[in-house]
C-alpha cells in the first residue's frame, strides 16, 4: 500500500506501541484498511477521499493504539489518556531529574570547601546529586499521574477531528532516534560537568615525592565556572530537543547548529587559557620529560588544554555533520 497518508497513519499508530509488537500490528492494520477500502470502493481505485474517509472511521492513531495496546479499562488511566500519559512521562521526567541535578551540582559547588578526606566528601556530594535528582522525577511522575488522572475523570477531549492533517512523517530508519541516545548524552552532560565544577582534583596524575598532582587549576575553574554552566546548559537542550523531535530533521541540524557553536566557543575559551593548568602539573611533566623527543611530550602535556579544546570541538564538529547530513538525506 504506497498511499503516503496510510502510510503515516500507521506509523502515528505503531509508534504508540512496543517495539516487539509493532511489524505484526502494522500487518494487521494494513490489512483491515485494505478491506475497508475494498468494501468501499469494490474494484475503483481509492481516491484521497475514500481514505480519508476509512482512516476517519478507524479514529485518531492514538485511538487506534488503545485498541491494541488493550489499555482501555486500566484501573487509574485508560485509553487515550494513558497514551499522552505515557508521552508525557518519556519526556519529563528526565528533563526534571537532569534540571534538579544540575542545579544541586552549582549548589554543591557554590558551596564548596577544600574537603580533608577527598573520597567521603565526593561520595556525599554524588549520593545528593543522585537522591535530588531521583526525587524530582519521583515528584513529577507524581504530579503527571495526578493531573492525568483528573483529565480522565473530567473527560478533556485530546482527539483532534482533523487529526489526520498533523500526522506526522515516516522517518527513514536511518533517520530515526533511539528513545535511549539522548537520554544518555543529558546524562553524560551532567557527569562531565559535575566532575569539572565540583571534583576537578580528581584528574590528575600521581607522583612518588609529591602524591597526587591536579591536572587543572581549581581557582581557574572556580572563577570560570559560567562557562562550564553555558555550554553544558547548551548540551542538555540540544539532547532534549532530540528526545522530542525523535528523529534528524532540518529543525533539529539548526538547534544542533546554535548549541554547539555556543558549546565550542565556550569550551574554547574556557580550555585555551593557560591558567587552566595547574603550574605543579606543568613543571612536573617538564621534569619527567626531558631531552630530544620526550621534552617535546612533555611540552605536549603541559599543554594538554589545547589538546583537550582540540577533542571537544572535533566531537561537536562531527556531531554536527552527521546531524546536517542525515537531516539533509532524510528529512525530505
Amino acid at each position: 500500500m504506497n498511499n503516503e497518508m496510510i502510510k503515516r497513519y500507521m506509523y502515528a499508530v505503531t509508534s504508540n506501541l512496543p517495539a516487539k509488537a509493532q511489524p505484526e500490528i502494522e500487518k494487521e492494520l494494513e490489512s483491515m484498511i485494505e478491506e475497508l477500502l475494498d468494501a468501499r470502493c469494490g474494484d475503483v481505485q481509492p481516491g484521497d477521499e475514500d481514505i480519508r474517509a476509512v482512516l476517519t472511521e478507524l479514529g485518531s492513531p492514538e485511538e487506534m493504539a488503545v485498541r491494541y495496546s488493550g489499555d482501555e479499562n486500566k484501573a487509574l488511566i485508560s485509553g487515550i489518556y494513558l497514551i499522552w500519559y505515557k508521552k508525557i512521562l518519556r519526556i519529563v521526567l528526565p528533563i526534571a531529574a537532569a534540571c534538579v541535578a544540575f542545579a544541586l551540582l552549582l549548589s554543591v559547588f557554590v558551596k564548596w570547601q577544600p574537603p580533608r578526606e577527598a573520597v567521603p566528601y565526593v561520595s556525599q556530594a554524588i549520593a545528593t546529586i543522585i537522591s535530588g535528582a531521583a526525587n524530582a522525577a519521583v515528584q513529577a511522575f507524581l504530579w503527571i499521574t495526578v493531573i492525568f488522572i483528573i483529565l480522565e475523570r473530567k473527560k478533556v477531549n485530546f482527539s483532534n477531528s482533523d487529526f489526520l492533517s498533523d500526522l506526522p512523517p515516516v522517518p527513514h530508519k536511518q533517520a530515526q532516534i533511539k528513545f535511549h541516545q539522548p537520554i544518555i548524552g543529558i546524562l553524560w552532560h551532567i557527569a562531565a560537568a559535575v566532575l569539572i565544577l565540583g571534583f576537578p582534583y580528581l584528574i590528575g596524575i600521581y607522583s612518588k615525592s609529591t602524591g597526587w598532582i591536579p591536572v587543572f587549576d581549581e581557582g581557574y575553574i572556580r572563577a570560570s565556572w559560567y562557562l562550564v554552566v553555558l555550554w553544558s546548559v547548551s548540551e542538555i537542550a540540544c539532547e532534549i530537543a532530540k528526545l522530542m523531535e525523535r528523529r534528524y530533521s532540518k529543525r533539529l541540524a539548526l538547534i544542533t547548529a546554535v548549541t554547539h557553536l555556543v558549546t565550542g566557543f565556550t569550551a574554547a575559551v574556557f580550555f585555551l587559557d593557560n591558567r587552566i593548568m595547574n603550574p605543579v602539573f606543568v613543571q612536573k611533566i617538564g621534569a619527567l620529560f626531558q631531552g630530544g623527543s620526550a621534552a617535546k611530550i612533555g611540552r605536549a602535556l603541559g599543554h594538554g588544554n589545547s589538546m583537550v579544546a582540540a577533542i571537544v570541538l572535533f566531537a561537536l564538529l562531527a556531531d554536527l555533520g552527521e546531524t546536517i547530513y542525515r537531516a539533509v538525506r532524510y528529512d525530505g
